[in-house]
Order: C-alpha cells, then sequence, then structure tokens
C-alpha cells in the first residue's frame, strides 16, 4: 500500500508539475538582456497570464537594459522594480515566484486525500480518476463557496450551442403513429 501511494504521488506530481514548466521561469532568475520573446512568453504563460503579455515583456527588456539591475538577486530586484510604475508587471511576476515557498503541507493534505479515497468501495478507481478527483479536491474551492448563477445565465443565453424544440413530422408520418392521436 505505501509503494502504491508514493508512486500514485509521485505520477500526480510529475503530471502537474513537468519540468518544462520550472524551466520557463529562467528569465526572472536573472534579468537578461538577450532573453528570447519565446522565453519571455513561456515565462509569463507560467507566472503571470492575466496581465498583458507586452506589459511584461516591455517591463522585463526595460529592466534588462540597466547594468545594475541584472546583477541583483530575485528580493534585491522585486524590491527595485516596486519603485517604478512602468515596471509593474515584471514586480508582480517576481513577486508571485518569490510567494510561492515549498512546504510539505500541500503534500500531505494530498497524501491525506488520497488515503481517504483508497477505500473498499473506491479502491477500483484507475489513476485519470484518482488524478482528476484529487486535482479537483486540492485546487476547486468548496462546493458551498460555488455560485451556479453565472454559469446558469451563460447557458440560458447561448443557445447557439443547444438544439432549438423540434417536432419531427416524420414521426406524424409512420404507419404505427396514424390514428393513435387523430
Amino acid at each position: 500500500m505505501r509503494i502504491e501511494l508514493i508512486e500514485a504521488v509521485v505520477t500526480f506530481l510529475i503530471d502537474r508539475l513537468p519540468d518544462s514548466e520550472f524551466s520557463s521561469l529562467i528569465p526572472l532568475r536573472k534579468l537578461d538582456p538577450e532573453a528570447d520573446d519565446t522565453a519571455l512568453r513561456n515565462c509569463h504563460l507560467a507566472v503571470i497570464s492575466d496581465m498583458p503579455l507586452k506589459d511584461f515583456a516591455c517591463a522585463y527588456r526595460e529592466a534588462a537594459q540597466s547594468a545594475s539591475l541584472r546583477n541583483m538577486n530575485a528580493r534585491q530586484l522585486l524590491h527595485e522594480t516596486l519603485q517604478h510604475e512602468q515596471w509593474k508587471a515584471l514586480s508582480v511576476a517576481l513577486a508571485r515566484v518569490m510567494a510561492s515557498k515549498p512546504h510539505s503541507a500541500d503534500v500531505e493534505r494530498l497524501i491525506s486525500s488520497y488515503n481517504g479515497l483508497k477505500t473498499n468501495i473506491k479502491s477500483s478507481f484507475k489513476s485519470p480518476a484518482l488524478h482528476a478527483h484529487l486535482f479537483i479536491r486540492q485546487n476547486m474551492p468548496p462546493l458551498s463557496m460555488w455560485d451556479p448563477r453565472p454559469a446558469v445565465h451563460a447557458w440560458m443565453h447561448d443557445r447557439s450551442s443547444r438544439r432549438p424544440y423540434q417536432t419531427h413530422l416524420s414521426a406524424v408520418e409512420q404507419d404505427y403513429f396514424k390514428g393513435v392521436f387523430h
């Protein structure tokens, strides 16, 4: 049971946190004026996708031109970029990376959730179902906090994805249907 638990957690973490996502944060380690557009785009997607890419790229390129900023560590760089409004996107990205702290509380919570799933009734779960259940349990808010009104509102106003109610005249024309309701 212990080996199965460890393998499931390792598989879950590898699926959730592949090495490629961490390599996209390399431009934030030290400012590099030679950073290409692809590296900045990947970094933007990983950390600050809720802000415009052009703001992040411009702030990064402007800050990277300063020789004094290129030699700073991340904490010093964050302190300096907070002083300039035009570098807001860069400072937000740096703050988000620095705010994520490595600790085991999330892993312990994940293991506890997994142990609750591996009962006799639920032991037939396959890996994708376990992964989906644990992902939802760890990353989504509780059901009591979910407000269905926006989803219902969007569903009610988007009729393009649903068929309108149609009566099929071909059913009325069938031999077995004639005389039943007429």
